[in-house]
């Protein structure tokens, strides 16, 4: 795996690509392409046909599961995280208010006023990487089907992908 003037030589599963990185981090596209690489030997190891398309779709896969494993646990972590400092801040406001002894107020019987319309509370991935955009359309839609929409328009506005195969001259 060599480098060259912004584009970097790798060897993927006895594959030779070409490389550059959107931001100019050789390095960076050397360690994703050493895992990648890693990934369909280690994968290949186990299948007795060696079919490059089959072997990466397994990789992909993999790497697809693992993404969205840690996403998971890294959504739920968060969601704790801010559970607590939300009761955090409500006993701290409870002990903030000054402790007053009124008489108590009369009961006076009212309707029960109409609940408001409760609005879909945003992941936190929505929160920090696409607060702009519209709610999701039904409650139904799973959030990794939601990123993968909003990853799907965010690839047609932008001019490439990150990593691109670089031409040879």
């Amino acid at each position: 795996m060599s480098t060259d003037a912004g584009s970097v030589r790798v060897n993927i599963f006895n594959q030779t690509y070409s490389l550059r990185a959107a931001d100019g981090d050789g390095a960076h596209v050397l360690r994703v392409a050493r895992l990648v690489d890693e990934r369909m030997q280690a994968i290949a190891s186990g299948l007795a046909v060696h079919d490059v398309a089959k072997v990466a779709v397994l990789t992909a896969l993999n790497l697809a599961d693992e993404l969205e494993g840690l996403k998971n646990f890294y959504e739920a972590e968060l969601r704790e995280v801010l559970e607590r400092a939300r009761a955090e801040e409500a006993q701290e406001s409870k002990a903030a208010e000054p402790e007053t002894f009124a008489p108590p107020a009369p009961v006076v019987e009212e309707p029960p006023a109409p609940e408001p319309e409760r609005q879909e509370e945003q992941s936190w991935f929505e929160a920090i990487f696409d607060s702009d955009a519209p709610p999701a359309r039904t409650g139904d839609e799973r959030l990794s089907s939601q990123i993968t929409s909003r990853l799907r328009r965010l690839r047609q506005t932008a001019q490439g992908n990150s990593i691109i195969e670089d031409e040879e001259p």
